[in-house]
């Protein structure tokens, strides 16, 4: 029995994305064996419970190492370790494991498309000398001086500092400050800080004016790798602006991934979590501009404001299964990522704001928000049928709230509130109106509507008939059977009248859970 893959380890197909692996499914038929022996990896074997998985091997600098699509029932293997292209760093193993591996979850879409589930599984590194390791440039016309901020996590810890241009010196570490050094030339210079006895200690102190290296010579830092014994606090790499690579502890002492983690790292192309991270905290990637890929693990399992702020270069990413819950602007301004997972159910203010989807887009079929900009200018989502439930007592921004929704939109309010303008998603064809709406404030000009669907016994006060009228390819007016009449002499809707009938001329899906969703196969 054989490894099984849709196509070799390289990096040509691996960049194949989507299109790619369903035209080799399609051209072959059946998974091809990539002819790696599976008793070449007696500890590493895991059947396939769902697939097809496609999954990505990363290195820390975001070169694709391998790709493979594994199929339910076939035996998984990872690849062996990657490379170490680094001599402070070794190998410490994938960032998922071949459990979490085997159980990712994939998708039957709506048109009977089989979508594979989708891994980006990062290297993780440790350094080979328990140093942390930091690459300076000294450039005289911006600062020839490095100053490296320190602070005390629990016990006394004592560091060793070699900065690289032949001076060595021991510092205490205190409640917090900073140990600078000033080199007499320019050039690129290898720091390293080693913890005497093993203590852990910060490097940075949690605020935007003490990260681990203060601001006068943050610019001047192109690579950190940090030690196991580094306590992560927010800011720690604030305004980078030339880091190109990091490689994060992976001692189990950091849980949260920390708030303003990469903030201002223009540079930075790549990012692997190490397994054992739970949420992705505030801010953690703000204004990450240049971050194309970024492998999260299955531990995280929590995600906080404006996490993926300002990534709109980001490509692929995959939020890992169990997350339930996407906070105010997590996305705003940000990437195109492939998949979200379907286990959300919660989405915040402005979630997916002004954010292109390309591809795969898991979302469950019914999410609650406040009802707030949910997804405002969100201007690719490719959906064909969503409800949300709206928590809160009003319902803005809702113009550009999906706009490439392609089948049926559930607007179901928890509480009494008028209906706003509902504007430019022009997808829709069904818009189902939930029963406590109580009045039309402005127009629906979502142009594909052909059904509107009302669950109101009593008519929404509807202050102008072309706030519906104007929706040139309507064909019916669905409201409930006993309301029919109301409905057609109620001020403003009897001049549509011709277009009221009973919901029980409406066709349903046959689905209990989502009646009104219209079957995109059909």
């Amino acid at each position: 029995m054989s490894v099984v893959a849709i196509y070799s380890d390289d990096i040509t197909r691996a960049n194949a994305g989507l299109d790619g692996i369903k035209a080799a499914i399609e051209a072959q038929g059946q998974p091809v064996p990539e002819g790696t022996p599976v008793e070449d990896y007696p500890d590493k074997i895991l059947s396939i419970a769902n697939g097809p998985h496609e999954v990505r091997f990363f290195d820390i600098d975001g070169t694709v190492l391998s790709s493979k699509c594994y199929h339910t029932g076939q035996s998984a293997a990872y690849p062996a370790e990657a490379p170490c292209h680094d001599e402070w760093l070794e190998f410490a193993g994938w960032n998922y494991t071949l459990e979490e591996l085997s159980n990712l979850r994939y998708r039957e879409s709506e048109r009977g498309l089989t979508i594979p589930g989708h891994i980006d599984v990062g290297a993780t590194y440790r350094t080979v000398d328990d140093c942390t390791h930091i690459w300076f440039k000294a450039v005289s016309q911006y600062t020839l001086a490095c100053s490296l901020y320190f602070a005390r996590e629990s016990d006394a810890a004592m560091v060793d500092i070699d900065w690289g241009d032949g001076v060595t010196e021991a510092y205490t570490v205190p409640t917090g400050g900073t140990k600078a050094h000033t080199y007499s030339d320019e050039g690129l210079y290898h720091i390293k800080v080693k913890s005497r006895d093993n203590v852990p200690y910060r490097m940075g102190n949690g605020t935007a004016s003490t990260p681990m290296v203060a601001s006068t010579s943050s610019a001047g830092i192109l690579k950190v790798y940090f030690s196991d014994y580094v306590v992560l606090r927010n800011y720690t790499c604030y305004n980078f602006y030339n880091l190109r690579y990091v490689s994060l502890p992976a001692n189990g002492q950091n849980s949260d991934m920390v708030q303003y983690l990469t903030y201002n790292n223009y540079m930075l192309r790549h990012l692997t979590i190490p397994r054992g991270y739970t949420t992705i905290a505030a801010y953690s990637f703000n204004s990450a501009k240049q971050m194309r890929s970024i492998s999260i693990p299955a531990t995280v399992q929590t995600l906080e404001k404006y996490g993926m702020f300002l990534t709109a270069a980001l490509g692929r990413y995959v939020l890992p299964r169990g997350i339930s819950s996407l906070p105010d602007n997590f996305f705003d301004n940000g990437s195109a990522s492939e998949q979200i997972t379907d286990t959300i159910r919660e989405v915040g203010i402005n979630a997916f704001y002004s954010y292109y989807l390309s591809h795969t887009v898991n979302l469950a079929y019914t999410v609650r928000c406040s009802g707030t900009g949910m997804m405002l200018n969100t201007y690719s989502l490719p959906l064909h049928n969503l409800r949300i439930i709206l928590t809160g007592t009003a319902a803005t921004n809702t113009a550009n709230w999906v706009q490439l929704l392609r089948g049926t939109l559930e607007l179901l309010p928890e509480n009494e509130m008028p209906l706003p303008a509902l504007a430019n998603n022009n997808g829709l064809q069904r818009l189902v109106i939930g029963e406590n709406f109580t009045s039309i404030t402005g127009s629906i000009t979502s142009t594909g509507i052909t059904e509107l669907v009302f669950l109101a016994t009593v008519p929404p006060a509807l202050a102008n008939a072309s706030y519906i009228s104007a929706l040139n390819k309507l064909g019916a007016i669905y409201v409930p059977v006993e309301s029919v009449a109301a409905y057609k002499a109620a001020a403003n809707w009897s001049t549509m009248a011709k277009y009221i009938k009973p919901l029980s001329e409406l066709e349903l899906s046959g689905n209990e859970e989502y009646p009104y969703f219209i079957d995109m196969a059909a």
